[in-house]
């Protein structure tokens, strides 16, 4: 489901000819097509037409959305930027100093334990004095930005420019210290049922009292405002305490190994470890002002929710 007047399944898309094709804004460039057909499905007593659009990512990817007459393209693609491509995946990972094996791994076991890893949108950012990641990432085909490097005392900031160039209606928090363990892990995903709007993944010894890995529906980031963690490096405490407070955090049996080198001695025990270990961890994210944002972020959240639920 796409939102407001559309709707999205997940098929390959048939060959249109003569269809007008339009380009939307993405990271990677996704080729859409527009022609009138009958939804076979309606229950009107007189057939209605439908406008298909159809998309296709790089990966290989297919999936088509329609609208019902007199919906343009602008209301198309605001739809698409509030609710994400219907089928996809976006994982957000920064990644710093781990292109020499670790980065490589983590993103080989979302491949290669998805049902369908065309569905996946894998963004990276590295910092602006790390050439190795992006070289790595070019490597393994997948989107990487440099940034002015914030550290893990901002790590937020990397989150929110990745959000803000994901396509998926999944947006999923990942790390180069993770290996996803779940076969068919995707399906579970897009098969959540709707009051899942936040993922909980289960990690070992943390979920589901600890939200390590939160996967939100693109549409909880819209109604947010867009911003991923405005005022803290702690995003996925951020969002779990979130949903927890409105109650749309849900665990989901997908199971992810945390090679933290705290969690498991030895593991990744390099310099972005210690740096990570260094200071960004406080006691601010349970201060005054964190929490006074968090509670007009659950305001705003829990009031577009409501008007949705009840429109």
């Amino acid at each position: 489901m796409v939102g407001g007047p559309l709707h999205g399944t997940h098929q390959d898309v048939d060959e249109c000819h003569g269809a007008q094709t339009v380009v939307a804004a993405a990271p990677f460039k996704i080729n859409a097509a527009f022609w009138n057909q009958t939804d076979p499905d309606t229950r009107s007593p007189d057939p209605i037409q439908y406008r298909r659009f159809s998309f296709l990512l790089p990966t290989g990817w297919r999936g088509r959305v329609y609208a019902s007459n007199g919906h343009d393209l602008p209301l198309i693609t605001e739809a698409m930027h509030m609710r994400g491509l219907p089928g996809v995946i976006t994982a957000l990972l920064p990644s710093r100093g781990r292109s020499d094996g670790p980065l490589q791994e983590s993103i080989a076991s979302l491949r290669e334990t998805a049902t369908d890893p065309t569905r996946l949108e894998i963004l990276v950012a590295a910092d602006d004095d790390d050439d190795a990641t992006p070289r790595a990432c070019e490597q393994l085909g997948v989107h990487c930005i440099q940034m002015k490097r914030y550290g893990y005392s901002a790590l937020n900031e990397y989150f929110n420019r990745l959000a803000e160039l994901a396509s998926g209606e999944w947006l999923m928090l990942w790390n180069d210290d993770a290996r996803m363990e779940t076969a068919g892990w995707d399906e579970k995903l897009i098969e959540a049922p709707p009051e899942t709007m936040i993922a909980d993944l289960w990690v070992d010894r943390h979920s589901p009292d600890l939200c390590t890995f939160p996967v939100l529906r693109r549409h909880v980031l819209h109604k947010a405002g867009g911003v991923y963690s405005p005022v803290t490096c702690h995003c996925d405490t951020w969002w779990q305490d979130i949903g927890r407070r409105l109650e749309i955090l849900k665990p989901v049996d997908i199971r992810i190994d945390h090679q933290r080198s705290d969690l498991k001695p030895g593991m990744h025990a390099d310099q972005t470890r210690s740096e990570a270990l260094s200071g960004y961890r406080s006691a601010d994210f349970y201060g005054v002002h964190v929490q006074a944002v968090m509670n007009q972020y659950v305001e705003r959240i829990g009031l577009a929710l409501a008007e949705e639920r009840y429109k």
